[in-house]
């Protein structure tokens, strides 16, 4: 069950809830330890396995557990949409499932302690504290995120990986964490931060930008009708960015042969979106204005990471966040981005538990404290 995670160790002062939770502008994640062999939970508890079923939203990624029987059980993963957190919040209240497995919670209710991190945590500590009663303990997000993104490359094999964006052929690095410091992690959630990371809990936020996967979701909603982030992904998959963008083969012709000296193939992007301010009045496709959307913000995030990891010298980029969690076209186009900024000199990479590092970070924070 889901909340077996949140059995509370007793400690001298208080009861840390070992689940790690990640409160972002889009998703809340979630991260939590459960047993191998639980106890017989009561009838009326929900299974997690059912959880999409009895609160829509709520997305239980399966694929990714990590097997940990050396510690008695198995890590699970979920996430939530941010504007289901209140409904979920009732459904924890409603249930009582956290509070099953704490045996003293009568004398320790004003003592249990929730380790959280994201914006979430400032934005919905009164909600928490007063509809659950308990506490918070708002962690550092940086430190989280370097914090889970090193235990899961050092623990859990074939975690990073690279795309040819030519093939697509996916294959796994299979480093140690310390042969790939120092490396550059871009962050992509609502909006993008990029870290620098020399060492264990060693590292400098050294650039960032506002525009996401905030700024995809916005646009998405705004420019078409799809109503879901699966939605969009999918619609994305058919989509041809030719019929939106302006392509440098609409502007000089498609003989190459006669613009070599410009250095660029009749199929770049010359203007992303061009051809909606050309062609006045014209319908365009939904998938063709969300893959072009995805382009624009790969190509602008590529780009960047290029010109920071220069900067930095610094060759190995890592992106993560739950924009390009399971989304093979924007890796390859981010593959491709510093592949050509670079000129084949710096390596994109990618993640298998990409969206659910800062929440990885909390959960180790949390049970190393409930085990003290």
């Amino acid at each position: 069950s889901f909340f077996i995670s949140q059995h509370m160790e007793e400690t001298n002062e208080r009861s840390i809830i070992p689940v790690g939770i990640d409160m972002g502008g889009s998703m809340t994640k979630i991260v939590y330890f459960r047993p191998v062999d639980p106890p017989v939970l009561p009838s009326y508890v929900v299974k997690d396995s059912h959880l999409p079923q009895s609160l829509p939203g709520v997305n239980p990624d399966s694929d990714l557990q990590i097997d940990d029987f050396a510690n008695g059980g198995i890590i699970k993963f979920i996430k939530i949409p941010v504007e289901k957190t209140i409904e979920f919040l009732e459904f924890i209240r409603e249930t009582n499932l956290y509070k099953i497995y704490d045996e003293h919670r009568e004398q320790n209710k004003d003592k249990r302690v929730l380790c959280i991190t994201g914006g979430g945590a400032y934005k919905y500590e009164t909600l928490l504290n007063s509809r659950l009663e308990i506490s918070l303990e708002k962690l550092p997000e940086m430190i989280m995120l370097v914090r889970g993104l090193n235990y899961l490359i050092r623990n859990v094999e074939d975690e990073v990986f690279t795309i040819d964006w030519d093939t697509k052929e996916i294959s796994a690095t299979n480093l140690g964490v310390d042969d790939y410091y120092p490396y550059l992690l871009v962050n992509m959630g609502s909006g993008v931060s990029i870290v620098k990371i020399f060492g264990d809990d060693q590292f400098e936020r050294v650039s960032g930008t506002a525009i996401g996967g905030g700024t995809f979701w916005g646009l998405c909603k705004m420019l078409t009708k799809v109503e879901s982030w699966e939605e969009a992904k999918e619609l994305s998959k058919k989509g041809d960015n030719t019929n939106v963008d302006l392509m440098v083969g609409d502007i000089y012709g498609e003989d190459e042969s006669k613009y070599a000296e410009l250095g660029l193939g009749a199929d770049v992007i010359a203007s992303s979106f061009g051809k909606l301010a050309r062609d006045q009045g014209t319908e365009y496709r939904s998938e063709d204005v969300i893959r072009s959307l995805l382009f624009m913000i790969a190509n602008h995030i590529g780009q960047l990471a290029n010109l920071v990891g220069a900067k930095h010298n610094v060759d190995r980029i890592v992106f993560g966040g739950g924009f390009i969690q399971d989304n093979p076209y924007l890796w390859t186009k981010l593959a491709y981005a510093i592949d050509f900024w670079s000129g084949g000199s710096q390596h994109a990479m990618f993640l298998k538990h990409d969206g659910y590092l800062g929440s990885m970070g909390v959960l180790l924070h949390a049970t190393s404290k409930s085990e003290r």
